[in-house]
């Protein structure tokens, strides 16, 4: 991660990637050159790094990236801003993606905290909207089963039932 300082365009911290290799030192891999690399994730097999990173419209989206370079996809495609995107998790079988949105701002307080989870077999995107606004996500397991900490305690989600567990309050 390499911070770039504050950008006039931008109210976060702007920040890119680069990817080295020790083996190789003139290997030098620059992403998310719009500097909205807030949240990245190495791929349970190393194959690829999904990270964030703003589209022209200053939005903000998720990518995967191949280790080499070579192939760099955008995964999704928000119309508006969906908040900073604060976490990636990967399913263990490389082919889920869950991310986690936080609204930091003023201007994405009115939709709170959300998660979005892209199936990269069909490259659909579903979100979850928990009552309260979740600070962190993992997958337990798989990405069946969601973890989720939120200012008011911490729940389950049941992707396949589609419910919400709270499991402790706060």
């Amino acid at each position: 991660e390499v911070f770039l300082g504050q950008q006039n365009d931008v109210e976060l911290e702007y920040l890119t990637l680069e990817i080295l290799n020790r083996f190789d030192p003139d290997f030098q891999l620059t992403l998310a050159p719009n500097g909205g690399a807030y949240a990245y994730a190495w791929s349970p097999e190393g194959d690829w790094l999904a990270y964030s990173d703003f589209d022209e419209n200053k939005i903000l989206q998720v990518y995967r990236a191949s280790s080499d370079g070579r192939r760099i996809e955008q995964l999704t495609f928000h119309d508006a801003d969906p908040g900073v995107i604060d976490i990636l998790s990967w399913s263990p079988d490389s082919q889920t993606l869950a991310y986690a949105t936080q609204a930091f701002l003023p201007s994405q307080y009115e939709n709170g905290g959300w998660v979005g989870l892209i199936s990269l077999s069909d490259s659909q995107v579903h979100s979850i909207h928990p009552e309260s606004t979740p600070w962190k996500v993992l997958p337990v397991g798989s990405l069946d089963t969601i973890f989720f900490a939120a200012k008011d305690g911490y729940y389950l989600f049941d992707a396949i039932s589609n419910e919400f567990i709270k499991i402790v309050e706060e």
